[in-house]
């Protein structure tokens, strides 16, 4: 009867919004053994430590990604695309790279795969779902911040930016980390 999570997603990011996408559990039936139990949802985060200031960076930044569990062992961004390794879980992982308006640009079957950027997807999004039925969604990349006159905004690859400063993608939210920045 409505939209999907993940189209309404679709919807802002086309709209140039930067909106990450998160899994978790939303339990309303914890004492009801019939009902949805815990731990089915979650975010990896990627973090120089276990320390709660880089994780909490890591989530800031867009350096996580969301899962149900399917577990990623590898995912770069650079200039001109999109690799992504997937741990070998014992089933076939389908791999789709997602872009503007939610329009599948690539499948592929396997533990690894790759997209080369055509700089006409606005933005590409991952979305792996393995023979189980588990599933893992990837932060956006903005490609037309990939010049170096325009950088990425995604955590992926921030900080790695040919740019000597970082930007924001319009209309998005920003964190801001520091002291005095208001009253």
């Amino acid at each position: 009867t409505h939209p999907s999570v993940e189209a309404n997603w679709d919807t802002a990011l086309t709209q140039g919004k930067l909106l990450y996408g998160i899994a978790a559990d939303d339990e309303h039936t914890l004492n009801n053994p019939a009902g949805a139990m815990p731990g089915r949802a979650w975010v990896m985060v990627r973090a120089a430590s276990l320390d709660a200031n880089a994780i909490s960076q890591a989530l800031a930044s867009g350096d996580f990604y969301a899962t149900t569990g399917v577990t990623l062992q590898d995912y770069q961004v650079s200039q001109t695309g999109i690799s992504i390794a997937v741990v070998d879980g014992g089933s076939a992982t389908t791999v789709d790279f997602i872009g503007r308006n939610g329009q599948l640009l690539q499948r592929s079957t396997g533990n690894s795969a790759s997209y080369q950027f055509t700089s006409h997807e606005q933005y590409v999004r991952v979305k792996l779902v393995n023979g189980f039925g588990q599933t893992a969604w990837t932060q956006p990349v903005f490609t037309e911040r990939l010049d170096s006159q325009r950088p990425i905004v995604n955590g992926a690859s921030l900080g790695r930016e040919p740019a000597t400063e970082n930007s924001i993608a319009p209309d998005s939210v920003a964190t801001v980390f520091g002291i005095g920045l208001a009253n």
